[in-house]
């Protein structure tokens, strides 16, 4: 009950500071809303899950330097029943309390901002910020959740799979960012505490209606990160470094990684590179790295995407034993650029490996996925079919096994 009332007073501290925001004149906006419905059977039952995320920024403005970015984030599961994901009929969209920046602007006459944040905040070598802060066209991986995910019930588990950059800023702190108006260089430093290391991921909401436990968290982990971003019509780069320790034991780690992004005209090629999470007691292989290659060549009516992703056995803090030594080799052709025409269409095939090259006969799984795609000013329409084709188990063709892995997947993304 106490922690009912609790949370009621907070939601009413935050619809009171929109109301205070409203009164300097700020901006209450929706930058983006991402829509991703699977469609998948299990135990004879088709399952339909449908993944939400949708953000309301209520922003101050250039003069009144503040923000806050409320979260519907969850799914509705219907009408399956399975031990392993969503319960039927399962309808869970918290509104979270996801960043709050208070900003203070131009420090000493140059365009230096300081800041005091809380929450969920960059994505570093993503490639979104390359938009935001330059006003490039889209520069980041189309190997990106919800088309990628292979198995959808396992997202719910490990919400971690959710690879955007090798690293999240995620916590409670202050953010000093140099951001020319005119220019192609800019940096951000972050110094906060490290809300990666909660230890569960679960949402727990007494009323329901809004999760804030987030400003109750005190992991007692503690991390600074720099970044640097560099921009031309030609090449674009970011590079942060940074790391994390623990107050109590003073046990640390270190990270670091770059994204390059080449645009030569017919082709385009971006890389990420980089270690989410460096533990010089613990030094491994392959797995400690995030590694994302992928080129875009356009010929004529045709774009062809080939990707490689090697994925990291720990992201955001937290260990995935499922990914260790896991890359995913991808070759999309698609009639028509995705990115720029109304419509566009093709197929990707997908090959998935495990332990590549530390086994003489590593397992791997060959998947088809028909796509076709919609693209209309700021909405992004995707319905993308997703079979097996061919695993290392098989010794034949099984059309059985083709059938019953099909999973269908319709991606609605919406951007200011």
């Amino acid at each position: 009950m106490e922690g009912t009332i609790m949370k009621s007073r907070l939601l009413m501290l935050v619809l009171g500071a929109c109301l205070l925001f409203s009164g300097f004149g700020a901006n209450i906006t929706i930058p983006s809303i991402e829509l991703a419905t699977y469609i998948l059977g299990i135990d004879h039952e088709m399952i339909m899950i449908t993944d939400s995320s949708m953000d309301f920024l209520i922003d101050g403005g250039y003069k009144f330097g503040a923000k806050i970015t409320l979260g519907v984030d969850g799914f509705i599961a219907l009408p399956g029943d399975t031990a392993t994901g969503p319960e039927k009929g399962t309808i869970n969209l918290p509104l979270s309390l996801k960043y709050t920046e208070i900003i203070v602007r131009d420090l000493f006459g140059v365009p230096l901002d300081l800041s005091y944040f809380i929450g969920e905040g960059s994505n570093l070598c993503y490639g979104d910020e390359f938009s935001r802060l330059f006003g490039t066209p889209v520069i980041q991986s189309a190997f990106t959740p919800p088309l990628y995910i292979s198995d959808p019930l396992l997202f719910y588990q490990n919400p971690i799979l959710n690879y955007r950059g090798i690293h999240r800023i995620n916590g409670n702190g202050i953010k000093l960012q140099y951001h020319p108006l005119e220019g192609g260089f800019g940096f951000e430093w972050y110094l906060y505490q490290d809300h990666n290391f909660r230890e569960s991921y679960e949402i727990e909401t007494a009323t329901g209606i809004m999760n804030l436990n987030m400003i109750f968290l005190d992991t007692g982990w503690y991390a600074s990160d720099m970044r640097f971003f560099l921009n031309t019509e030609i090449f674009k780069m970011e590079v942060f470094i940074g790391g994390s320790i623990d107050s109590g034991s003073f046990q640390g780690c270190w990270r670091g990684g770059a994204l390059f992004f080449f645009g030569l005209g017919p082709v385009d090629i971006m890389a990420e590179v980089g270690l989410p999470t460096l533990d010089f007691g613990n030094i491994g292989g392959l797995e400690m790295f995030y590694i994302l290659y992928e080129m875009r060549i356009h010929a004529g009516p045709i774009t062809i995407t080939p990707t490689i992703f090697s994925h990291p056995a720990t992201y955001l803090q937290q260990p995935n034993m499922d990914n260790t030594e896991r890359i995913d080799f991808a070759m999309d052709l698609s009639v028509f650029d995705p990115r720029k025409d109304f419509i566009s269409f093709g197929f990707e095939g997908a090959m998935t490996t495990f332990f590549l090259f530390s086994m003489d006969d590593p397992p791997w799984v060959l998947f088809l996925s028909p796509h076709i795609t919609f693209a209309t000013p700021g909405v992004s329409w995707e319905i993308k079919l997703r079979t097996t084709l061919w695993d290392s188990t098989m010794t034949s063709f099984d059309p059985q096994t083709f059938i019953t892995s099909m999973q269908g997947v319709m991606s609605i993304r919406a951007e200011l």
